[in-house]
């Protein structure tokens, strides 16, 4: 009895070793955004919308919107597609004629935070180099110490977790 235990023991984990691994699942990727990147613009776009390839949760996400010189423009609260769980967007105010840059931060289906930066611009605005506004923005847009320790903490419990279950088979 106790070899046949062990004989099925031994071929179920043998089992799991040589079987193919699975595609690892990757964060997501934004996949078109509206207005798209690099755009000119007549007008003040109606919304921003930002589409990934797969799921996001954008309750802990945002997107911020900068000028040309930096400054920061209020929008409201980023909000997820009702059809669909992949779309983001924000309806921006009225936009002066200039650059612009949208920076987003969304949580992926894998739980990974996904940030990025789409530019813009408004009528004949001014078109500048955007590199240094991005900087500012991301780092304006860090993740804060709290976060990253309760993430931190999550992951361990997760890992526990595993553990736990993985030590009682």
């Amino acid at each position: 009895m106790l070899r046949t235990f062990l004989r099925t023991v031994f071929v179920a984990v043998a089992c799991v070793l040589c079987a193919p691994a699975a595609m690892a699942s990757a964060h997501a990727v934004l996949d078109n955004s509206v207005p798209s990147s690099g755009a000119t613009l007549e007008e003040t776009p109606l919304q921003i919308v930002l589409d990934f390839d797969e799921s996001v949760e954008s309750s802990l996400g945002y997107i911020k919107l900068f000028s040309s010189n930096g400054k920061r423009v209020q929008l409201p609260a980023v909000k997820a597609d009702a059809s669909d769980a992949s779309i983001v967007r924000v309806v921006p105010p009225t936009l002066a004629q200039d650059s612009y840059v949208a920076v987003y931060r969304v949580v992926s289906a894998d739980g990974h935070p996904i940030e990025g930066a789409i530019t813009f611009r408004v009528g004949a605005g001014a078109v500048s180099n955007l590199a240094s506004v991005i900087e500012t923005a991301f780092k304006d847009s860090e993740t804060s110490s709290a976060l990253k320790v309760a993430m931190a903490l999550m992951r361990l419990l997760s890992y526990i977790a595993v553990s736990v279950v993985l030590a009682g088979i």
